[in-house]
């Protein structure tokens, strides 16, 4: 396309989109009562706002002829979550039903069977987590749905300047809540859509905090 306004009007472009920390966020409001929207109107709106603030961005980046590059990477110990015995006894019982399961969450029978196949935690989970330096930039990643307070602790520790986290990196390992939140209950804890221990989460924090430190002293 030559004519004005076409794409050779412009020079060459790479747009890149990642999940960033967004287990436990949405952008609708869950709170009231959300009137349906034609399809694809909420996709576009957000679209077009992403875009907005990536051009308002652009206007006042600093350009660099040369910044230092890092890369690291481990793989960490991380097991399998185990259901325990009060978690099987009830999974069980719902599992024996022959009636319609009246009274129950209409995905009872769904996560009882997750509990039935992985309870005993004979399965794999996601271990491999890096972090990417560019110049004071450093951009961490999650093989989980990573809950946004994990997140914001990763930001606010990190010696460099401007942190995020790409969350299921390398891997999809379901849900990862802090101890906290698997407290608290909700389907981000629920067994089946939760299946790492239980504080993954911290061990994958301290791990990203320190392969960043690592990476910020080879200046």
């Amino acid at each position: 396309m030559g004519e004005k306004g076409g794409y050779d009007e412009f020079p060459p472009f790479v747009g890149m989109m990642s999940n960033g920390t967004s287990g436990d966020v949405s952008s609708t409001d869950r709170s009231v009562v959300v009137e349906k929207r034609p399809a694809y109107e909420k996709i576009n709106e957000v679209a077009e706002m992403i875009a907005q603030r990536v051009v308002e961005a652009h206007q006042v980046v600093t350009f660099h002829e040369w910044v230092p590059l890092g890369v690291a990477s481990r793989e960490l110990p991380l097991k399998p979550r185990k259901a325990d015995s009060e978690m099987i006894a009830y999974a069980d019982g719902i599992m024996t039903k022959t009636e319609r399961l009246k009274g129950y969450h209409r995905h009872a029978l769904k996560y009882a069977a997750y509990v039935e196949r992985m309870g005993t935690g004979e399965y794999e989970v996601p271990r491999f987590v890096q972090v990417f330096r560019i110049g004071d930039l450093a951009i961490g990643t999650s093989p989980f749905e990573t809950f946004t307070e994990t997140g914001l602790e990763i930001k606010k520790r990190s010696p460099f300047a401007d942190s995020f986290v790409i969350e299921l990196a390398n891997g999809a390992g379901g849900y990862m809540p802090p101890p906290a939140q698997l407290k608290l209950g909700g389907y981000e804890t629920w067994f089946g859509t939760n299946r790492v221990q239980n504080d993954a989460s911290e061990v994958i924090t301290e791990a990203i905090l320190e392969m960043m430190s690592e990476l910020k002293a080879e200046n």
